[in-house]
């Protein structure tokens, strides 16, 4: 007891020296200062009752207890005999543990085949403390040994003995996280797939503000992604080869796809940090130093440089061949539709053309590699991908050129390699699909009887005002032929606006029901178009097999929906045009938007040969199913074929008549179509030489019946407008001097006559659709406008000015010798630099010493004493070369008025008065042309072919008002030479 007491007064006298050194530090003043805050808190909290004295009584009894157990623990005097027990012990443990973890780390290499799981193994925090806390307690034990006698171990050796004996314990601690870390390598698939699992989902956790990732992070991030990625991999094509686990498989398989979501997740909130995560470090490397390098790298090498989205799908690739390899066409099926799944996932987010591409380059490698006997997928990645995703909803139909075109190359596989299974299957597929929707008419009607039964009486009102049913009979027309994204715009754009109009029709409740059916049908509309988009792809595959002489294919294609000799009547989709009303819209719209993929095949053959082969056949196929002589006769075009369409047909008949003539002899491949030779002599070509005559008298009835755009009487205004004041010269001119008055607003100036164009033009010039290209009216009109409004004020001028010869020219500019800075030139149709008798004192405007005057026309100067009178030239339709030398003080001014005639209807643009009337349009403008013709228009014969004539003619009129006032003391000269060419 004596030796205890005297070790705490030893320790409490230490204590309180060191107190004292460290009195004046700032941390123990804290301390200090919160202790006493303690106390006098619990002193306060027992004056007020929170606290009793009882408490703190038990409180001092805890420290009382503890000082107890305290100084049992330096009663004991630790034996030094069990040093060499630990020493011995620790001894065994590293002549076990560590050639153990050796052997360990080896097997996993060897199983895995992984040198990351390895190196995951290395840093488990057991694997590395373990040998330090060995080293430290073999250390400890040995320096005790050697340096304090057994009999008198005190002081620091007693808590040295203390330390090392609690390091012990702890080592055995240790020891038996180290073996159960090892069983869990060994045995434990999922434990390693969950930590792996969960450091991808740290790594792509967003950081917190405070603590943004930079560059070199994210770099490192993307190495460590990357890196988890292919040792799950490794786990996964083990697991796969070794045909054990197949639910774990396909848990970590759903797991990956996870984390590509939750990866992509990143793209919306933190783009730049995804980008930094998913391209290599070799771009961003090229970017800093040539985008526009760096961009043409990423797309010819996506694979490389897409490394995050790479290794993901890698992974998958890897896991599937390693189920090919054993046979497992479970797990090879699974993954398949695992990569078609994350295709489809990706493809319904906007702006990944990249990641898209990609993974349809990935798909087209399997289905080259994928024996369609063997492999359980080969439908997936030939046929049904295509389908599943691209009539998906939520499909992003800015990829659908893409998918179309790998989709195409599929085709164009099966049909090369004679993969006669799949083609059956594909086949197969498209016509009993229940994916595909190849009508809107239903839902249509739905929506319409559902608004009616709303609220029949609104309804009507509505109808009346706004025309919905013609809107919807043009909406059901444009549905049939929809096949560009322009066209399904149009369409939805007249849904949007039925649907606003008809808003008044529900009440609160019905509302959301009405919701739902507007939405249904968007959607529907769209399907029809990417049903219509998939007929033409058929047809493609059907012009292809002409190509590869599989007419074999061709009849399957055509007998499978309804056999010849089926005793039953088959439902399914018509993947072939059903009429030859809607063969001929099809060929000859898809004819006009064929796709880059249809153009050219293999072997630099071309494609339309082949495309006109199948549309000849598929016509004798329709000649042969209906009644010949009532398609010749009774035959009409669609009014939905446009001017392009139209046109199209005419210039095709001849090529399709002697391709035609040419058919008759394929005897053989008419016979296995089961086609009549016969019929191309007797129908086919008499038919096909109607199409003409049929299609010129559609556009003259086009051109007659359509209406103008206002879209391009706008656009024609506009650049009218612009033209023309590029164009002008000498009004620019008088402006530039202050010689020119606006006088527009002032009222109307009845005694001014018009100065402008009034003509009959052509109406199709202002469609907003038509075969033939009117480029650049409004331009022309406005340039030769603005040049005959030179010619007038210069004629005008002229007319005043007193008349000299070029010998003169010094002596006129001596005339306003007094006034030489109101001098300017004008020079009509010639090149002053060449007539001036001083060459010398002409100024270039090229010239550094020539004043800058910003003028269109403006030559240069003509320098007398310190003057620079400067040199204008303008260019007339007249060729005669005039010069003028005028006083602008004494020139007068150009006064603009108002166009208007008074009419509430009034065009005004500016200064001008533009109207473009459509004959067919203005029954008043027709009838006072009728009944007062001129006589060009008597000429063309009588009444009624002059009103032909005119519903295809526009009136323009384009004119302005103005008057050049002179000065009363004008004072100018003229100058006129000879003719000559301007250009010698």
């Amino acid at each position: 007891m004596k030796k205890l007491k005297t070790y705490w007064s030893s320790t409490l006298k230490h204590l309180q020296v060191f107190q004292a050194w460290n009195l004046g530090n700032l941390a123990n003043q804290k301390i200090i200062l919160y202790g006493a805050y303690f106390l006098i808190g619990m002193s306060l909290g027992s004056l007020l009752g929170l606290f009793k004295y009882p408490t703190i009584i038990n409180i001092l009894a805890i420290f009382s207890w503890i000082e107890s157990c305290l100084n049992w623990i330096i009663s004991i005097s630790p034996n030094t005999g069990f040093l060499s027990d630990i020493v011995a012990f620790q001894a065994a443990i590293i002549a076990i543990a560590i050639p153990l973890s050796l052997e360990i780390i080896s097997r996993i290499s060897e199983r895995y085949q992984s040198g990351v799981i390895t190196k995951k193994f290395s840093q488990e925090s057991e694997i590395k403390l373990l040998p330090i806390l060995l080293t430290i307690d073999i250390v400890a034990a040995i320096i005790l040994k050697f340096f304090i006698p057994a009999d008198s171990i005190s002081g620091y050796g007693k808590i040295l003995a203390w330390i090392t004996f609690i390091i012990f314990i702890f080592t055995i601690y240790i020891l038996y996280k180290f073996f159960a870390t090892l069983r869990r390598y060994i045995t434990d698939t999922n434990f390693l797939l969950d930590e792996l699992f969960n450091d991808m989902g740290e790594l792509l956790t967003p950081q917190t503000q405070n603590k943004k990732v930079d560059n070199e992070g994210l770099k490192l991030k993307q190495k460590q992604f990357v890196e988890a990625l292919e040792a799950i991999g490794d786990i996964l094509v083990f697991e796969t080869k070794n045909k054990k686990g197949e639910e774990n498989i396909k848990t970590g398989l759903n797991r990956i796809r996870e984390k590509i979501g939750q990866f992509l997740e990143i793209q919306k909130s933190r783009p730049e940090e995804f980008e930094r995560l998913l391209l290599s470090q070799d771009f961003f490397d090229i970017y800093d130093q040539d985008r526009t390098n760096a961009q043409l790298l990423l797309k010819l090498d996506t694979k490389k440089h897409l490394v995050s989205f790479t290794a993901a799908v890698n992974q998958l690739l890897r896991i599937r061949e390693a189920a090919l390899e054993v046979n497992n066409a479970e797990i090879e099926w699974f993954v398949t539709a695992d990569i078609i799944s994350l295709l489809r996932d990706i493809s319904q987010i906007p702006n990944n053309n990249l990641l898209v591409e990609q993974l349809l380059k990935n798909l087209a490698e399997l289905r080259r590699n994928t024996n369609q006997n063997q492999s359980g997928s080969a439908h997936l990645v030939s046929i049904s991908w295509y389908i599943t995703i691209v009539f998906n909803d939520l499909f992003d139909l800015s990829y659908l050129d893409l998918f179309d075109r790998y989709f195409f190359y599929g085709i164009q596989d099966i049909i090369s390699n004679n993969k006669t299974s799949l083609f059956k299957s594909l086949v197969s597929n498209l016509i009993n699909s229940i994916t595909l929707h190849d009508s809107s008419y239903e839902n249509i009607d739905n929506y319409i009887s559902f608004v009616r039964g709303c609220n029949y009486q609104k309804y009507k009102e509505i109808d009346e005002t706004y025309h919905i049913r013609s809107k919807i009979n043009n909406l059901k027309q444009q549905i049939q032929h929809i096949r560009t994204r322009d066209q399904l715009i149009s369409c939805l754009k007249i849904v949007n606006e039925v649907v606003e109009l008809l808003q008044p029709c529900f009440n609160d409740v019905q509302k959301e029901e009405a919701q739902q059916k507007e939405d249904k049908l968007r959607e529907d509309i769209t399907s029809n178009f990417k049903f219509n988009n998939l007929i033409d792809i058929i047809f493609g595959a059907g012009a292809y097999c002409i190509f590869k002489q599989r007419y074999d294919y061709i009849k399957y294609l055509w007998n499978f929906k309804q056999p010849h000799d089926s005793e039953a009547t088959w439902v399914g989709h018509d993947i072939l045009p059903t009429s030859i009303g809607n063969l001929i819209n099809f060929y000859f719209e898809i004819n006009r938007i064929q796709r880059d993929f249809c153009l050219f095949w293999e072997d630099r053959h071309g494609s339309e040969l082949y495309y006109k082969q199948y549309f000849l056949l598929l016509s004798l196929r329709e000649f042969q199913k209906n009644n010949r002589t009532e398609i010749i006769n009774q035959f009409r075009l669609s009014d939905t074929l446009d001017s392009r369409e139209l046109n199209n047909i005419i210039y095709s008949v001849d090529s399709f008549i002697k391709l035609a003539n040419k058919l008759k002899e394929d005897t053989e491949n008419l016979r296995i179509l089961g086609l009549n030779i016969n019929n191309i002599e007797s129908v086919l070509i008499p038919f096909l030489q109607t199409l003409k005559p049929k299609a010129e008298e559609r556009i003259k009835s086009l051109l007659r019946t359509k209406n103008i755009s206002s879209k391009k009487v706008a656009e024609f205004k506009r650049n009218f407008t612009e033209s023309f004041n590029k164009s002008t010269i000498i009004r620019n001119i008088l402006s530039y001097h202050g010689l020119c008055e606006d006088r527009i607003h002032a009222g109307l100036e009845i005694g001014i006559n018009p100065f402008g164009i009034i003509e009959i033009s052509e109406k199709a010039a202002f469609f907003e659709e038509w075969y033939l290209r009117y480029s650049d009216m409004g331009i022309t009109y406005g340039r030769d406008l603005a040049i005959w409004e030179n010619l007038r004020i210069i004629e005008e001028i002229e007319n005043l000015c007193q008349e000299i010869d070029i010998s003169q020219f010094d002596a006129a500019i001596d005339v306003f010798k007094e006034n030489l800075d109101n001098i300017i030139i004008l020079t009509i149709n010639l090149d002053m630099n060449s007539l001036l008798p001083n060459r010398a004192n002409f100024k270039s405007k090229q010239q550094n010493d020539c004043p800058k005057i910003e003028l269109k026309g403006f030559q240069g100067c003509y320098k007398i004493e310190n003057f620079d009178i400067p040199i204008f030239t303008v260019y007339d339709y007249t060729g005669n070369q005039r010069i003028l030398i005028l006083d602008k003080s004494k020139l007068g001014k150009l006064v603009q008025y108002s166009p208007s005639n008074g009419s509430e209807k009034e065009e005004l643009t500016g200064i001008f008065h533009i109207s473009i009337q459509s004959f067919s349009e203005n029954q008043e403008l027709m009838n006072d042309f009728l009944q007062n013709p001129q006589p060009w228009l008597t000429d063309l014969g009588n009444q009624i072919q002059q009103k032909e004539y005119l519903e295809e003619k526009v009136k323009i009129e384009i004119y302005e008002k103005f008057q050049f006032e002179q000065h009363h003391n004008f004072q100018g000269y003229l100058i006129k030479l000879p003719y000559q060419d301007s250009y010698n």
